[in-house]
């Protein structure tokens, strides 16, 4: 319909529809609308405004239906449906246009009208469910070869049950450790027992120590330089085995920990380095094998 927006076509559509009814004695009319502005139009026209452009037309609407109206008799029914429930009208207007050249009626249903009629009256599924299409290989794999066996996992050293300290595999350049040991300062941790496994042996770490001698640090083997369980800066395996078998755990509970404070006290006041010292001593006795003097010290327990 030229000179006409959507919604004057369809207002304008909508009353030929009702003359066409009238003229061949039809009563019972059913409208279907896919616009919901138009549908509210026509339903609400006493609440709403009624643009200017659709008065002429809606006006003609009511007129007829008034004017004809017969108590009884007459049904007009106006309902609003989805667009893909009107498929079938627009697939036969569309089938008209482009193979008649004039309105006509046909005695039998064409192309695959039918599916579209069962599926407006709820009897079929949608297209898309019917369309055939390509297998890319998505689908489950039946009967499948099993997958790979993944690579064990490899520690980049072994576990160490002795081990008192954990340290990370690699350490990032702005660790503190690294730093303090660049700028040769003393580290600001306690002295503490690090056990990491070395050659079958066992590491000394202490306060004032750092990866790099100098006037600030001695070295390990200097620090606890006449202890029993110093070996040439490496922790003795002999106290390896009494703190792994907690020979002293009921002395002090800092002996159960996981890093050890040498500097601390035990419950009776005595230092844990002169109790672990004098439980090596009294072992090494015991084997005749003393490594002679050691540093003087006021415990008791020498």
């Amino acid at each position: 319909m030229h000179g006409m927006n959507e919604g004057q076509a369809i207002l304008w559509a909508m009353h030929v529809g009702a003359m066409h009814a009238l003229s061949i004695d039809k009563n019972k009319v059913h409208i279907e609308l896919d616009n919901d502005d138009i549908y509210d139009t026509v339903r609400f026209q006493d609440e709403l405004f009624v643009p200017e452009d659709l008065v002429e037309a809606l006006t003609q609407f009511n007129t007829l239906y008034n004017n004809h109206h017969q108590e009884g008799l007459t049904v007009r029914r106006l309902s609003l449906v989805g667009v893909e429930m009107n498929r079938t009208a627009e697939y036969l207007a569309t089938f008209g246009l482009e193979n008649f050249p004039s309105f006509m009626e046909v005695p039998g249903s064409i192309g695959n009208l039918e599916f579209f009629l069962a599926r407006d009256m709820g009897l079929a599924p949608p297209v898309q469910l019917l369309e055939a299409v390509d297998n890319l290989g998505l689908g489950e794999v039946v009967d499948s070869s099993p997958p790979p066996t993944p690579h064990p996992v490899v520690e980049d050293r072994p576990y160490n049950p002795l081990s008192l300290m954990e340290r990370p595999r690699k350490r990032s350049r702005k660790d503190p450790f690294f730093e303090a040991a660049a700028k040769d300062e003393a580290l600001p941790f306690k002295l503490v027992i690090n056990i990491e496994l070395k050659s079958n042996s066992n590491e000394i770490s202490s306060a004032g120590s750092s990866s790099k001698a100098g006037p600030s640090a001695k070295g390990k083997e200097k620090v606890y330089e006449g202890y029993a369980f110093n070996n040439d800066g490496l922790l003795d395996r002999e106290a390896i085995n009494i703190i792994d078998n907690g020979i002293l755990k009921h002395i002090s509970k800092e002996m159960g920990k996981v890093v050890i404070n040498l500097d601390a006290s035990a419950e009776n006041g005595q230092c844990l380095k002169d109790i672990l010292k004098a439980e090596m001593l009294k072992n090494l006795h015991s084997l005749n094998l003393s490594r002679g003097p050691s540093v003087a010290c006021s415990s008791q327990w020498l």
